[in-house]
């Protein structure tokens, strides 16, 4: 989740063959489609089954195209009278599914929603999203229509990119609010300034009823979280030297810190303890830095 209730680009429509950010929340086995949405737009998207693999006997849709997460697809048609874009996942290399934009565009946003929290004061993100949606209007459409003037599509670099090599340049569309403008100029500055590091947390998810059930916890957790994550499955040793099953939760300290892993353990901690039966949360360890 971006924590914009508005499009991130000022162009609030994607284009065909636009590669976009996807949650999937709904399979229709009736009509062989999928819904979802478009999280960087404020737009539905629909995904036939015959356009989401080319595989021919599957067993489950969900292994296929797995509900409440974020998934990279192509846009294939555009129908905005019905409000929605028809996407597709086949004829997708690995490079477009791993695209680094969209990580950018999350880390882009979270620095300023966490600069709106420390210069208004704010303690939750209910208060910070409508100062965000604010400024994300009236400053970064205009400095995303600048950037889009001055590339053409096959060499536009990202909008956090774009930011960081014009900061000096962009100060008149943060005229409104000045002491904005120096904070994230002071923060651009330093995520270039300092070598990034990864926080990793190891927890250990112990179920009685099993994987689907700590899937869902997993899947009902991560779908809140608005920064850039990664979890793997793996063991974990222990002085004495026994191995212990563990998930491995990595973030970025560019976009992340330890109040999010602590967070994000509590979650696990509190909505685990509340399934029947209960599911039980060891933390080996809680965000390590590994440079």
């Amino acid at each position: 989740m971006l924590h914009l209730s508005i499009p991130f680009y000022a162009n609030k429509r994607p284009e065909n063959n636009e590669l976009v950010l996807v949650k999937i929340n709904e399979i229709n086995e009736e009509r062989s489609y999928f819904y979802g949405n478009l999280l960087e737009y404020q737009v539905n998207a629909y995904l036939r089954f015959e356009d989401a693999t080319k595989k021919k006997r599957i067993n489950s849709w969900n292994n296929i195209v797995p509900i409440n997460k974020e998934i990279v697809a192509r846009v294939d048609e555009c129908d905005f009278s019905e409000d929605s874009v028809k996407i597709s996942l086949t004829y997708m290399d690995e490079k477009d599914a791993k695209d680094e934009k969209f990580k950018k565009n999350k880390t882009l946003v979270t620095l300023v929603k966490n600069i709106i929290f420390e210069l208004w004061n704010k303690n939750t993100i209910e208060e910070v999203i409508p100062i965000l949606n604010d400024i994300w209007e009236k400053v970064f459409y205009k400095i995303d229509l600048q950037r889009q003037e001055e590339y053409d599509s096959e060499n536009l670099p990202t909008l956090l990119d774009y930011c960081i090599q014009e900061i000096d340049n962009l100060e008149e569309y943060f005229s409104d609010n000045f002491d904005f403008y120096e904070k994230f100029k002071e923060s651009l500055n330093t995520m270039v300034s300092e070598k990034s590091c990864k926080l990793v947390s190891t927890i250990g998810i112990v179920s009685s009823s099993g994987v689907s059930s700590t899937k869902k916890l997993l899947e009902k957790i991560l779908g809140d979280i608005n920064y850039n994550y990664s979890l793997t499955y793996n063991y974990y040793k222990e002085k004495d030297k026994k191995s212990y099953p563990a998930y491995i939760f990595e973030t970025l300290s560019i976009d992340s810190n330890e109040e999010d892993h602590s967070a994000f353990i509590k979650m696990l901690e509190v909505e685990g303890g509340k399934l029947n039966p209960k599911i039980f949360i060891k933390t080996f360890e809680k965000c390590k830095k590994v440079i």
